[in-house]
C-alpha cells in the first residue's frame, strides 16, 4: 500500500472513532455506512456488519490494524456483496469523509464562526431499558419504541419506576416489563448536570421565568406539560441535539427514540402463574407470553380479534391454547380484554416478527409441549371467521 492510501486510511479511521478510544463499535462502523453513497435498509446494514470478522466472532469492534484489513482486503466477511462493500467504502470518498468532521465532534468543537454550545457533549451507552407497565404492548409495533420524548436508564431499574408512578400495573394483563434496547445508531446527547442548571439555561434561552423545580434526575423537560415541554425540546432540536443525558443518574431522554433504538430483549417483571393443564400437571405462565401467543397466532391464521369478539374465541381454540382453556377463563383472560392490548392491523406479518419474540414464544409453546402448533396454522380449529 502506498504512504498516501495509508495516511487516507488512518485519516478516516481517525474521523469516526468519535470517543477516541482506538476502536470502531459497532454503531461507529455503521455511520461510516450511512455517510457513504451506499443506501439500504437498516436490516441490510445489521447483516452487512455482522458479516465482518471481528464483530462476527464478538468484539467490541475494530481496532486501526483490522479496520484496514476489512477496508483493503475485506477482512474476513464472509457472505457479504461485494458490490455494497466496494460502493460503501469508494478510495475516492476517503479524502472528503476524512476531513469532514463528524457532528458530535462539530457540537463539542465548534468552529470559530459556528455559536458556542451551552451543554457539552456525552455518549449514549450501547445499551437502553425502559420499564413500563403499558397496557397497550407498543414493543412489538415499529421499532418498539415509546412515542417521544421518552425516557430511559443505562442499567435495569426493574419495577423501582413502576411501583412509583403506576399503582394500578397490577390490573392489565399485560403487566409490568422492563425492556432491553440497543443503539441501531447513536444520537447525539448533551450532557446534564442538575436541574437547576439546565433550568437557568431554558429561561435564559425562552426569555421568562419558570416554576422552581427540586433537585432530581433525568431533565427539566418531564416536569412541565405541553406546549411548555414541546417547546423545550425545540430548543435543544435547532442546537442540534437528539436527545439530553443526565450522566449521574444514568436517564436518558430521547425525543424520537425510533431513529435510534431497536428492541433486544423484553424482562418481565410481573410474577409468573402456576397454570393447569390437565391430569395433575402444572406449568408457570406470565400474562405477558399468553398475550404474545395470542397475537402471533391471530397473526398465523389472519384473524383479526379487533373487528369482532368472536374472532378472539376461535383464536383461543387453537391448539395451542388448549391444554390452558380452563385456565384462561378462570383467570379473566378474556378476548375482550386481551384485544385491547394491540392493534392487529400494526403488527408485522409472522415471517418478520423479531428474535426476540420468537425465542419468548418458543419458550412458552416447548413448556406446553405444543411447539409443531406454533408453526403450523393447521392447527385451528374449526369454525375460523
Amino acid at each position: 500500500m502506498d504512504p498516501q492510501s495509508a495516511a487516507q486510511i488512518k485519516a478516516l479511521f481517525q474521523a469516526y472513532d468519535e470517543n477516541d478510544d482506538g476502536v470502531i463499535s459497532r454503531y461507529e462502523m455503521g455511520a461510516l455506512f450511512r455517510d457513504s453513497y451506499w443506501e439500504g435498509s437498516e436490516k441490510e446494514l445489521d447483516h452487512l456488519i455482522d458479516a465482518i470478522g471481528s464483530f462476527e466472532q464478538g468484539h467490541a469492534g475494530l481496532n486501526f490494524v483490522q479496520f484496514m484489513d476489512w477496508l483493503c482486503n475485506g477482512g474476513g466477511a464472509r457472505g457479504v456483496d461485494r458490490e455494497l462493500l466496494r460502493q460503501a467504502t469508494q478510495p475516492a470518498l476517503l479524502d472528503d469523509r476524512a476531513k469532514r468532521p463528524s457532528l458530535r465532534k462539530s457540537l463539542t468543537d465548534p468552529t470559530p464562526s459556528a455559536e458556542p454550545r451551552h451543554h457539552a457533549m456525552a455518549r449514549c451507552p450501547a445499551v437502553l431499558f425502559h420499564a413500563t407497565a403499558a397496557e397497550k404492548m407498543f414493543e412489538l409495533l415499529g421499532s418498539g419504541t415509546p412515542r417521544g420524548p421518552a425516557f430511559f436508564s443505562n442499567n435495569k431499574t426493574h419495577t423501582y419506576y413502576i411501583d412509583s408512578y403506576h399503582d394500578n400495573s397490577h390490573r392489565h394483563l399485560t403487566g409490568a416489563r422492563e425492556i432491553e434496547y440497543w443503539l441501531k445508531r447513536a444520537p447525539i446527547l448533551a450532557k446534564l448536570r442538575n436541574l437547576s442548571e439546565e433550568l437557568a439555561w431554558v429561561e435564559k434561552t425562552l426569555g421568562r421565568e419558570l416554576p422552581s423545580l427540586q433537585t432530581g434526575r433525568g431533565s427539566v423537560i418531564d416536569r412541565f406539560d405541553a406546549p411548555l415541554s414541546e417547546q423545550i425540546i425545540e430548543l435543544y432540536v435547532s442546537c442540534g441535539y437528539d436527545g439530553v443525558f443526565d450522566v449521574a443518574h444514568g436517564v436518558v431522554t430521547l425525543f424520537q427514540p425510533d431513529q435510534f433504538l431497536r428492541v433486544f430483549l423484553v424482562h418481565v417483571e410481573k410474577p409468573p402463574l402456576q397454570a393447569s393443564i390437565g391430569g395433575g400437571a402444572h406449568v408457570q405462565v406470565t400474562s405477558y407470553e399468553l398475550l404474545l401467543a395470542y397475537w402471533y397466532m391471530a397473526k398465523m391464521v389472519g384473524i383479526d380479534p379487533n373487528e369482532r369478539l368472536e374472532n378472539g374465541q376461535v383464536i383461543l381454540r387453537n391448539q395451542v391454547f388448549l391444554k390452558l382453556s380452563p385456565w384462561i377463563f378462570m383467570n379473566g383472560f378474556f378476548p375482550k380484554f386481551m384485544s385491547a392490548t394491540c392493534c392487529y392491523a400494526d403488527l408485522p406479518d409472522v415471517a418478520e416478527w423479531p428474535p426476540w419474540c420468537m425465542s419468548m414464544l418458543t419458550d412458552f409453546a416447548m413448556r406446553l409441549d405444543v411447539l409443531s402448533c406454533l408453526y403450523d396454522a393447521e392447527g385451528e380449529s374449526d369454525g375460523v371467521i
